[in-house]
């Protein structure tokens, strides 16, 4: 133990609000995260608590993007300024 498990995070969004949890028979960790960039790594203390295994998970939620910003679509194409969001998992093997 006393390790750190790094998590490297690759989003679609340049800009996201997200929820990243550590879970083992219930949520462990709990942390709000601001991405930045398309790019960010996370950081997992290891302890007794996630032996043998637990779950790492992000949701990334992007709001609306202001119509400036991308080029206009034409109607029945699908709306590329909406709304939009991903989630990832990863399971976290640990051993004593």
């Amino acid at each position: 133990m006393g390790q750190v498990a790094k998590i490297l995070v690759k989003s679609p969004f340049p800009l996201a609000h997200g929820l990243f949890t550590v879970e083992r028979n219930g949520i462990l960790v709990r942390k709000s995260i601001q991405l930045q960039r398309n790019t960010m790594t996370l950081e997992v203390p290891i302890t007794d608590e996630l032996l043998p295994n637990a779950y790492a998970s992000l949701m990334l939620v992007r709001g609306r993007i202001a119509r400036r910003r991308l080029p206009k679509f034409k109607p029945g194409e699908e709306d590329p300024n909406k709304p939009a969001f991903r989630i990832g998992y990863v399971k976290l093997r640990v051993s004593s």
